[in-house]
């Protein structure tokens, strides 16, 4: 089941592949899950490529025009830091975050209704009455 209904390049499709086969080690896959690791594939595409090109060309861009000299920051910058919010969100719904993996643990570890202590008595002053 690798079926996403994104279209992924090349590189995107071998990073879906990696991150697909590293959660189906921890959690069984649903459908929609797919899309989302398509989705995660490409934001870590875009933030590689945005590295690089800051990397290459660091991170102020000077300019030249008819007004002389500007700096400003690169644009890859900004572009970093929307993919990564995008990948943490991503990771967080994949749960794969340390945050989104506590979470569900916390969850898993909350009794039944049947176990908690007030719903008991509760239920055993009904049926005396009842």
């Amino acid at each position: 089941m690798s079926k996403t209904h994104i279209k992924l390049n090349a590189v995107e499709r071998i990073t879906f592949l990696s991150i697909k086969e590293m959660l189906e080690k921890e959690r069984e896959l649903k459908p929609s899950d797919m899309d989302s690791i398509a989705l995660l594939a490409i934001n870590v595409n875009i933030l590689e490529q945005a590295t690089a090109t800051i990397d290459a060309e660091g991170v102020m861009v000077v300019s030249h025009t008819n007004y002389g000299q500007t700096v400003k920051a690169s644009p890859a910058i900004a572009l970093l830091h929307q993919t990564q919010q995008a990948i943490r969100a991503l990771m967080d719904s994949l749960l794969m975050s340390p945050k989104s993996k506590h979470q569900v643990d916390k969850v898993e570890q909350i009794k039944p209704e049947e176990d908690d202590p007030l719903t008991a008595a509760l239920k055993a002053r009904a049926n005396k009455r009842g």
